[in-house]
């Protein structure tokens, strides 16, 4: 198919960002979209390094930055995890490494859903206990060892952080509000 050799990996990546509703979700949009409209068009955008490596650089934030801020926005952020996400090392038989740059993505989107779905498992348990229970800087360090996570994302267990945080037991109303104003001002 002519239309996805014809345009950059650049110009393509630019256009799932306008029709995906965050930066994690321009990969499945582009698989869900364009890939199933022939086996030629699926071969081409499967074979695009350039597109899978622009994706799986939006893997690190799930939320569009403004543009005033894209500079200082893009040196604040953390490039790297951190070790607790690294369940193994890399392996380096070439047998068990992705065979294509799409593999590569699924296999950087699958950790990140991962790693979502642990910091939520974490939050869960904050939000139900009685000894240890949810306060703001609990939320705060949470989010910061399991980042970059995917807050707006509903997780596999069919719950989401805001929902989780304003249903915390044995926590004060106030507590509560500052955990849902970081969620939505500062995440």
């Amino acid at each position: 198919m002519d239309l996805v050799s014809t345009f950059p990996d650049e110009i393509l990546h630019k256009v799932f960002s306008f029709i995906a509703n965050s930066p994690t979700m321009i990969g499945p949009s582009i698989c869900h979209t364009l890939r199933p409209l022939s086996k030629i068009c699926a071969n081409e955008i499967d074979s695009k390094i350039g597109l899978w490596e622009l994706c799986s650089k939006d893997l690190e934030c799930d939320f569009y930055r403004k543009r005033e801020h894209d500079v200082v926005g893009a040196e604040a952020l953390p490039i790297k995890s951190i070790k607790r996400v690294r369940t193994a090392p890399d392996r380096r038989s070439s047998r068990l490494q992705p065979a294509s740059p799409k593999d590569t993505y699924i296999k950087k989107y699958s950790l990140l859903m991962l790693r979502n779905q642990t910091a939520f498992d974490v939050l869960q348990e904050l939000v139900v206990s009685k000894k240890k229970s949810l306060s703001l800087a609990r939320l705060r360090s949470l989010l910061r060892e399991f980042r970059p996570v995917a807050i707006n994302r509903r997780v596999r267990s069919g719950g989401t952080y805001l929902v989780e945080v304003t249903r915390a037991r044995h926590v004060k109303e106030s507590i509560i509000l500052k955990c849902v104003r970081h969620l939505v001002e500062e995440c």
